[in-house]
């Protein structure tokens, strides 16, 4: 969506807390795509990454659920 609103929320289901951070949307870089900054994983577990997406096309919200093991390869920290 163009010029969206984009709220995130999400953390450790298991665990019942959520991120040591507060991600948020911090740049629209057009045609459709937003940079979110301020992910950190602070434990290896099941996180879920919630986004709820609004804008004059509608509202919307997508659930990402990732697994962070303690060993991962680093290219796993940069994917987009």
């Amino acid at each position: 969506m163009v010029d969206a609103k984009i709220a995130f929320s999400g953390g450790m289901p298991q665990h019942g807390h959520g991120y040591p951070t507060r991600p948020a949307v911090t740049a629209n870089l057009g045609e459709g795509r937003y940079r979110l900054s301020g992910m950190k994983f602070s434990m290896s577990g099941w996180w879920e990454m919630k986004l709820n997406i609004g804008s004059t096309l509608g509202a919307d919200q997508v659930v990402f659920n990732t697994v962070v093991v303690a060993d991962a390869p680093p290219q796993l920290a940069a994917a987009r």
